[in-house]
Order: structure tokens, then sequence, then C-alpha cells
């Protein structure tokens, strides 16, 4: 009797252990095919337009930073209570913004969509093109994985019953 509990407790084990390395090994996966992506889209931009890119990601991570200190401990609190969902959270969260912290998302937003925009109107028509071919090659890649993985879910319910 003994001998079976502790062959199915290690037999359970396996099993955790091997489904968890398969969730992470897709994962890993799905950013490796990212990580190229976006080299190969880094690739075809100019200097200016990598620069613009890089003072981009410069400004919003200032700006988090700025809005983030601006945060009272009260929300702070609301931020780290474990017991509201993420939703309930966000909702909290925004219920508490003061009138100042309201407008400083309004700039950042608008600015941000500025910047954008700007980068937008530096493309050229043929990196337009790559960009939306890139794009939907990877939403067809992603959509291939989700059917390949739905088929594979039914077929193994099935051979399971």
């Amino acid at each position: 009797m003994k001998t079976i509990k502790i062959f199915t407790i290690l037999v359970f084990g396996l099993l955790v252990g091997i489904y968890s390395s398969q969730a992470q090994q897709k994962e890993q996966e799905q950013i490796q095919t990212k990580s190229k992506i976006n080299q190969a889209a880094m690739a075809d931009l100019t200097e200016a337009q990598k620069l613009m890119l890089q003072k981009q990601r410069e400004l919003i991570k200032q700006n988090r930073e700025k809005f983030k200190a601006s945060l009272s401990k009260n929300q702070l609190a609301i931020l780290e209570n474990t017991k509201l969902t993420k939703q309930e959270r966000q909702r909290a969260l925004i219920a508490s913004f003061t009138e100042a912290q309201r407008k400083m998302i309004q700039e950042q937003r608008s600015t941000v969509q500025a910047i954008k925009q700007q980068f937008r109107n530096s493309l050229t028509s043929e990196q337009i093109q790559q960009i939306r071919t890139r794009l939907r090659s990877v939403k067809n890649i992603q959509d291939n994985k989700e059917l390949i993985d739905r088929v594979r879910d039914r077929r193994n319910g099935r051979n399971n019953n």
C-alpha cells in the first residue's frame, strides 16, 4: 500500500513537472519570436528613426516614474491590495485620482500620440509595407499555433475519454 502511494505521488509530480516545463517552453518561444520580429523591424529603420524610438521610450519611462511619484499612500495601498482583482484595483485607483493626476495622464497620452504620429510620418511607404507584412505573418503564426493547440487539446480529450 505504501509503495502504491509513493508511486502515485511520483507519477503526479512528474506529470506536473512536464506540463509546467511545456508551458515555459511555449512562453519562451513566443518571446523569442517577438524578439526576432522586433530585431528585424529595427534593422529596417534609419538611425534617425531609431533615435526617435529611443527618445520615446525614455520619455515614457520618465512620465511613468513621475506619475508613480505623485501617488499618495492610499493610492499605493490600493495598488498593493491583493484582495482586489486587477480590474477592481484599476477602478479604485482611477476613482482616487486627483485632478492634477488626471491632467498629467491626459498630457502624457497626448504627448505619446504626437510622438507616435511623428514617427509614422517619418516612415517611407516601403517601410510601412514591410511592417504590415511582418504584422500579418505574426498574426498568422499566432493563429496557426492557437489552432494547432486547440486540435491537440481536443485529440487529447478524446483519447483520455
